[in-house]
This record gives structure tokens, C-alpha cells and sequence, in this order.
């Protein structure tokens, strides 16, 4: 066992598209020295920093959920769920700003990302569709505590209102209304729903196979024939409570039509207590016996391999309930840091009206299940195409600090600034490729230290240059210069790029 999430050259979680351990270093040195340069002209530079090393506890959590280990899968559960909610309300504290310095801000987050991906492999060969899949365990126990959270709080807003409990005048209305046409519709559908939750438990239950062998083939057709009967009183009953409903809705019938006879008849019988109460008992027993067997079958069918991944982060899911219950006070005041100013009224509200446990239990919910979103939002840019397994991390770090430099320009934030986000994430995109290339054609075994720095030396003094250059042409253009003097420097400029770039690309 080992719980070791990071790439090595016996297990890399992405194969052959991790750079070798020479060129990831070249690529963190070159496009960390730029997110620090370019984030150090954000007013949130210690928020990135902060989010930034949450993104490589992100990254190390989602690469152990990769492993089939259950202490692996555990520990990546429980990291995974507070550095998960932690990375999303730095997100929407950043996008509370101005606009466009926030996606500056989020564009070096996403630099600082693809760094970490860099070193775990969790981007790239189906790694990341692994994790999140298996996450979505952890998810659902603390959406179902959120859930049931709240609805405990409103229905004791409503019982107080009410002036007694909810869920008895709930029941009241579906087992005994009051003699209305109306209700002929809602038993239609109550009958619908009745007839399809014991069709799904017939389906699902061992009907047949626990007959003695003499009746099974009896069984079997006494079986068959309760299927056809139930999907056809379903399909009748539920369209004809959809079109009784709505023509009630619509307006009263007209007296004295056969219409309103026949509903009038009907009345009797939707109204009944008992009849109600038979469909809302059988509704509820063919969903209950339809999941629980859908369960045994699920677990009797799967191996212990396959019933791990999911046990055990819902189980982690279940832990840290526990956790938000128990430092439920630390929780709501992350929370309220993260809180954009113009909705703190509205969450020191809910606070009040919904108590802190419950606003906490939903706030860590919320935060997990927009963090799934997210990284199934990632899933899905590679599946399209954008995101190649080949470069994945490399493209992502290079990408997100070319982002954030470009934005750096367009406000006006520095232009050395720009230059040198640019310059830094074209050499650790090129540095990044050159070792995936040359671990595809020698190995990933091969000594290839020497070539991997002698090719960033060379990137890394073509983009120096290119800085002095611009910072050069910059300086020029503040000055007094006749025009056809900067006409003849820009020409030259950019012939000079052109030869360089040509030459990059033929060697």
C-alpha cells in the first residue's frame, strides 16, 4: 500500500504524459516565478497564495481517490471536502470584485492548478473522471444533511405557524380531504404512482425465483400478468389526472353535463380514507423495497473492489457531517470571510432565522457540490478536446498565467508585468512539451537531464531577450521619436521576432 500522491517514474498517474521530474521542475521554477511577478500586482495576492496551496491540497486529495486503497480513498475523501469548499469560497470571494481583476485572479488560480496537477497526474487519462466520480459518494451524504436541515427548520416555521406539525396536515390532505372534484385528479395520480413503485419492486424482488420449482413456471405468469396490469392502469391513470386537473383548474364544469356526473360519481370513491390510505402505503412499500433490493442486488453482483470507492467516501462523507457539526462556529466565520459585503445582511438573516448549524451544513453542501461542478466542467474540456491528455497540467499552467498577463496589460497594471507572464508561460509550455516529446521517443527512464536544461537555458534566453526588447521598444515609444523612426523599430522588432520564432520552431 502506499498513499503517495504524487507522480513517480513507476506509477505516474498519467503515463507517458507527465514531463519527466527534470522538466517539471523547469516548468514549476519558470511559471511559479511568473504567477508570483504577476500576482504581486493583484490586491489579492495573498488570497491567490493562500488559494494556490489549497489547489496542491486539491490536486494530492484527488490523486488519492485514484487508488483503490481503502485507507488511500479515506484520506483523499477527507481532504478533498474542506480543501474543496475552501477552494470555492476563495472563487467567489475573488469574483466579487471588479470583473476583470478577478479573472486575472482566477487565471493565475488556475495556473497554480495546472502546477499541482503537474506533480500528482490527476489531469489527463481518465485520472480526474475517476476522482470525481468517486467524490460524488461524498457529496451525497452532506447534500442529504443540508437538505434535511433546512426542511426541519422551515417545517418548524410552518408548524409554528400552523399552529400544529406539518407533516400531519400533509397527511390529513392526501388520506382525508375535504368532498371536491379536485381531489379526483391527485388520486389518479396517487393510483399512477402506487401502480409504477409496485411494478419496480415486483421487478427487482425474487417473485419467482423463491417459489418451490413445481409453481415457478405458475409464478412467473402470475408475475408477468401483474406487470402488464399495473403499466396499463399507470399509463391510463396518470394522463387522465394530468387532463382531469388541469380542466378543473381551468373552471367549473357545466351543470347538468355528463362530465360533471361522472366526476361527481368518482368523488366518493377519491375521497375515501381508506382507499388513500391503501395507495399512499403501497407507494411508499414499493419504493422503499424497490431501492433496498436494487441495493442487495448491487452488492451481491460487485466485488469487494468495486464496493469500496464507494463506501468508503460516502462514509468520509458521512465523518465530516459530523465535523461541520462539531466546529460548526469555525465554519460560519469562514463563511462570512468569504462572503461577498452586499450578501452579509442576507446571511447574518438566514443565520438568524435558520440557526448556525443548518447554514453551515448547507454552506459546506453548496460549496462541495459548485467544486464537483467545477472540476466535471474540467472533465468535460478534455472529453472536447481542449485539454489534450498529452500537456494537460503543463497546458493548463501555461494558459492560466498567459491569462492573467494578458489581462495585467489590458489594465494597465505594468507592462513588465505582462512581458514577463507571457515570456514565463511560453518557456514553461515549450519546457513542458520538450519532455513529454523526448519521454515518447527514448523512455521515461532515459538520462535526459543534460538535453531538458540545455533546451530551457536556450527558451529561457530567447524570452529574456524578448523582455529587454519590449521593455526597449516601450521606453522608446514614452520618448519624442519621429514616426518613421518607431515604424522602422516596430518593422525591426517584429522581423527579429519572426527569425526567432522560426528558428524555435525548426529546431
Amino acid at each position: 500500500m502506499s498513499l503517495n500522491p504524487f507522480v513517480t517514474a513507476d506509477s505516474a498517474a498519467n503515463g507517458d504524459a507527465t514531463p519527466p521530474r527534470t522538466s517539471r521542475l523547469l516548468v514549476t521554477v519558470v511559471a511559479g516565478f511568473g504567477v508570483l511577478f504577476v500576482g504581486s500586482r493583484t490586491a489579492v495576492f495573498g488570497q491567490v497564495v493562500d488559494s494556490a496551496l489549497t489547489a496542491l491540497v486539491v490536486a494530492a486529495a484527488l490523486s488519492l481517490l485514484n487508488d483503490d486503497e481503502p485507507e488511500a480513498l479515506a484520506i483523499g475523501s477527507l481532504l478533498l471536502v474542506p480543501a474543496g469548499a475552501l477552494l470555492v469560497g476563495d472563487l467567489v470571494a475573488m469574483a466579487s470584485g471588479p470583473p476583470v481583476r478577478a479573472v486575472r485572479a482566477v487565471a493565475l488560480l488556475v495556473a497554480a492548478g495546472g502546477l499541482a496537477a503537474l506533480w500528482t497526474g490527476v489531469v489527463g487519462n481518465r485520472s480526474l473522471t475517476t476522482a470525481v466520480s468517486r467524490f460524488a459518494y461524498s457529496v451525497v451524504p452532506l447534500s442529504l444533511a443540508a437538505v434535511l436541515s433546512m426542511t426541519s427548520v422551515l417545517g418548524a416555521l410552518e408548524t409554528a405557524a400552523l399552529g400544529r406539525p406539518v407533516l400531519g396536515a400533509l397527511w390529513d390532505a392526501l388520506v382525508s380531504p375535504e368532498g371536491s372534484a379536485v381531489r379526483v385528479a391527485d388520486f389518479l395520480l396517487l393510483l399512477g404512482l402506487a401502480c409504477l413503485a409496485v411494478r419496480a419492486a415486483l421487478d427487482r424482488l425474487p417473485v419467482v425465483e423463491l417459489a418451490p420449482e413445481r409453481d415457478r413456471d405458475r409464478r412467473a405468469r402470475q408475475a408477468a400478468t401483474a406487470r402488464r396490469v399495473l403499466t396499463r392502469t399507470a399509463g391510463a391513470s396518470l394522463p387522465l389526472g394530468v387532463v382531469v386537473g388541469v380542466v378543473l383548474l381551468a373552471g367549473p364544469l357545466p351543470s347538468g353535463g355528463v362530465a360533471l356526473s361522472v366526476l361527481e360519481a368518482a368523488t366518493g370513491i377519491a375521497t375515501a380514507g381508506v382507499f388513500r390510505t391503501l395507495l399512499v402505503a403501497a407507494t411508499v412499500g414499493g419504493v422503499v423495497a424497490a431501492v433496498a433490493a436494487e441495493l442487495v442486488l448491487r452488492v451481491r453482483d460487485a466485488a469487494a473492489a468495486d464496493i469500496a470507492p464507494r463506501v468508503v467516501p460516502a462514509a468520509a462523507g458521512v465523518a465530516v457531517v459530523l465535523g461541520v457539526l462539531v466546529f460548526t462556529g469555525p465554519v460560519i466565520e469562514r463563511v462570512r470571510a468569504r462572503t461577498p459585503v452586499a450578501v452579509l445582511p442576507t446571511l447574518e438573516r438566514l443565520i438568524e432565522v435558520a440557526g448556525r448549524s443548518a447554514v453551515a451544513l448547507l454552506a459546506v453542501a453548496a460549496s462541495v457540490v459548485l467544486f464537483t461542478l467545477l472540476v466535471g466542467a474540467v472533465v468535460a474540456l478534455g472529453r472536447a478536446g481542449f485539454l489534450t491528455d498529452r500537456v494537460a497540467p503543463v497546458s493548463l499552467a501555461s494558459g492560466g498565467l498567459f491569462a492573467g498577463a494578458l489581462v495585467t496589460g489590458i489594465i494597465g497594471d505594468g507592462g513588465i508585468a505582462l512581458y514577463v507572464g507571457v515570456a514565463a508561460a511560453t518557456v514553461a509550455w515549450d519546457a513542458g512539451e520538450y519532455g513529454v516529446g523526448l519521454t515518447e521517443e527514448l523512455s521515461r527512464r532515459a538520462w535526459s537531464h543534460q538535453g531538458e536544461l540545455v533546451h530551457a537555458m536556450a527558451s529561457l534566453a530567447v524570452a529574456a531577450a524578448g523582455v529587454l526588447a519590449a521593455v526597449a521598444l516601450e521606453g522608446t515609444m514614452q520618448r519624442p521619436v519621429p514616426e518613421g523612426t518607431l515604424v522602422g523599430v516596430g518593422a525591426a522588432t517584429a522581423f527579429l521576432g519572426t527569425v526567432i520564432l522560426l528558428s524555435r520552431l525548426r529546431s
